[in-house]
């Protein structure tokens, strides 16, 4: 009887073996290229980027996160300094993603060289060297000049500037 037994089990595990040996085996370690890129993720992030010239960039974010195609910063303090001019950055959140950088959320900008910007968006193209808002703006140039409008683009390569529904307001000493 336990020999009946053992020759049926037997059996059967030679049956169960045909049987997947007949099958396509499927690859489990094969996954999509971006699901293998795991995220990375930082809190209270505190960057200094040193060059030969010095400190040319830091960064200060209270959240980063880098996915496989992008970055995300949550409440971003950024400086940028390219030879005499240093620009600050300020945003409740920014997104990189390619060359281009958003930043949103009570956006303020401003350089060594008195400009100041507030906006909710700001976007920044790094191949391209523009600089865009595609909501209302308010822009300051020393302690005399205001510039408001609807959106804006500045071309940093060529100086140029354009923008729609302009108000500007320049006060005069005499």
């Amino acid at each position: 009887m336990g020999v009946k037994i053992f020759t049926v089990l037997l059996f059967l595990f030679v049956a169960e073996l045909t049987f997947l040996a007949t099958k396509k085996p499927k690859d489990l370690g094969h996954k999509d290229e971006i699901a293998l890129q795991t995220d990375l993720s930082f809190t209270q992030l505190h960057g200094t980027f040193i060059t030969p010239k010095g400190v040319t960039r830091q960064i200060h974010a209270s959240k980063a996160i880098r996915y496989a195609d992008h970055e995300t910063l949550t409440d971003i303090n950024a400086s940028y300094t390219e030879g005499n001019l240093t620009h600050q950055v300020r945003a409740g959140s920014a997104t990189h993603r390619n060359h281009l950088i958003a930043f949103e959320d009570k956006v303020f900008y401003q350089n060594s060289q008195d400009l100041r910007l507030i906006t909710q968006r700001l976007e920044y193209n790094m191949s391209s060297k523009v600089l865009t808002s595609p909501v209302a703006f308010k822009l300051w140039q020393k302690q005399d000049t205001q510039i408001e409008g609807s959106t804006f683009r500045y071309d940093l390569l060529h100086k140029k500037m354009q923008a729609e529904r302009v108000h500007y307001i320049q006060e005069v000493k005499e």
